[in-house]
């Protein structure tokens, strides 16, 4: 990760971002026994890219976006704690 990641870290709780925020190329989640949502409705972007780093244990992670606009959203798992959630990747518009 580097200086443009969002953490989002904490125990118990919930975290959310919504509205009109601005995403990094990095979102890195932490979380024990707590609750994160991310909605990307309304989001600018930094990067073409944005690369979503989880540790969620004992919680839930909620991510909501539009994907008519030329996105689309890839789940690889990499481990059993630890998975890249979301990748979106710009795409022409009907591909």
């Amino acid at each position: 990760m580097t200086d443009d990641t969002l953490h989002l870290n904490g125990t118990l709780g919930s975290t959310k971002r919504s509205g009109l925020w601005q995403v990094p190329r990095y979102v890195s989640i932490k979380r024990r026994l707590g609750s994160v949502e991310l909605d990307f409705s309304q989001a600018e972007f930094v990067d073409d890219t944005v690369d979503i780093l989880v540790d969620l244990v004992g919680g839930s992670l909620e991510i909501r976006c539009r994907l008519t606009c030329g996105w689309k959203a890839v789940s690889p798992p990499t481990s059993a704690a630890t998975r890249t959630i979301a990748r979106a990747i710009p795409t022409t518009p009907g591909s």
